[in-house]
């Protein structure tokens, strides 16, 4: 497990719980991308009817910023953009859903994370592990150059922006 990604679903401000959103659009990406199994599996597990736009990210907050979507979910917060319009969108907190407590996990987030989204509060959704996984005895000697490589710069990177690794053996719900 590297970092937990926090899952954040932004709305019109006029979109007050989780439950007005049923039969409404929301952005969760295409089928091949993590926010589409994410949205599928987050909101599904809820019990939400809704209809899928297939734009993920950035896409998806310009979709719900042109009125083809009525709410857009992000995987982390490297697509949201300092400038979204805090008049007139927010952000709605999620819960894990009771049949998948193993996947997700809470996460409070601090309002600069959410650029304003959430007032002046700090604000309480789910998370996911970001996990690196490799295989236990590489191939050959340039797998295992290229993962100890690999590994090296990803902890330097993370330890220089002060986002430090938690790295562990083991993941919620996963076995060996």
């Amino acid at each position: 497990r590297v970092e937990a990604l926090p899952i954040i679903l932004i709305t019109r401000k006029d979109v007050k719980t989780l439950t007005a959103l049923a039969g409404k659009r929301i952005a969760t990406g295409p089928a091949d991308s993590a926010a589409f199994a994410t949205g599928e599996l987050v909101l599904g597990g809820m019990g939400l009817p809704f209809k899928r736009v297939a734009k993920s990210g950035e896409l998806a907050l310009a979709a719900l910023q042109a009125g083809d979507a009525d709410a857009a979910l992000l995987l982390g917060l490297d697509d949201l953009p300092a400038s979204i319009d805090t008049q007139k969108f927010h952000a709605l907190g999620l819960a894990a859903p009771a049949t998948l407590p193993d996947v997700y996990a809470p996460i409070l987030l601090e309002p600069a994370q959410l650029r304003g989204l959430s007032g002046d509060q700090s604000f309480e959704t789910i998370s996911v592990a970001l996990t690196l996984v490799s295989p236990r005895k590489p191939r050959n000697a340039a797998q295992a150059k290229r993962i100890s490589l690999f590994s090296t710069i990803y902890i330097q990177n993370q330890q220089e922006i002060g986002n430090g690794a938690q790295l562990s053996t083991s993941i919620m719900g996963w076995k060996r």
